[in-house]
């Protein structure tokens, strides 16, 4: 399948910071989850949408590749952090919720005896971001925030950032790439975060 072929592709990338582009493609970072997830692993997801809702059996898509990744043996627990409200759904156990205003105390407690984090963004959780999947409510500094306080207690083994704005025609307008300039400003300040 394209899926399964999309993951050697991943599998081959070295290993780091990996872009994935739109927010549809945010399934795609569960083959990095998996592929470092041979030992104990803490997963940190910053999303708008919960993703954990029910896919065909044998498929897995953006809305839900949480919770396989959730089933994954190894992955000791996910903090997820910015779903709006209804947009959340059913949550595997070991999903917890993790609220801005009290983020680094629950996180410290996830992550608690795991050594080992992967930590998966997708920009639509931003207040100020444009993606095809709208914008959330959370500000960039919260989450640079989480990632340095993770950081403190794990050693990140990978990351990815998806939530790139996809032009809707030939060219782009002026305002989309005032957008896609947005977007990358974001980028930056999330590479420096996660690879410094």
């Amino acid at each position: 399948s394209t899926f399964e072929l999309v993951g050697q592709w991943l599998a081959a990338a070295p290993p780091g910071l990996v872009f994935l582009g739109s927010s549809s493609f945010h399934h795609f970072s569960y083959h990095l989850v998996r592929r470092h997830a041979s030992c104990a692993l803490f997963v940190l997801v910053c999303d708008r949408h919960g993703d954990c809702l029910a896919a065909p059996e044998g498929f897995i898509s953006c809305g839900s590749w949480v919770a396989e990744v959730a089933a994954l043996p190894r992955v000791v627990a996910i903090g997820l952090v910015g779903p709006q409200e209804g947009e959340i759904g059913a949550l595997p156990a070991k999903v917890r919720l993790i609220h801005p205003g009290e983020g680094l105390g629950e996180l410290e407690r996830l992550a608690q005896g795991c050594r080992r984090a992967y930590i998966s963004i997708d920009k639509d959780v931003l207040l100020g971001a444009h993606t095809d999947w709208g914008s959330g409510e959370l500000e960039l500094a919260t989450i640079l925030a989480l990632v340095q306080q993770l950081r403190a207690h794990c050693e990140v083994v990978g990351a990815d950032v998806c939530g790139e704005e996809v032009p809707r025609g030939l060219w782009p307008t002026w305002e989309e790439l005032e957008h896609i300039r947005r977007n990358e400003d974001i980028n930056l300040s999330l590479w420096r975060a996660l690879c410094r």
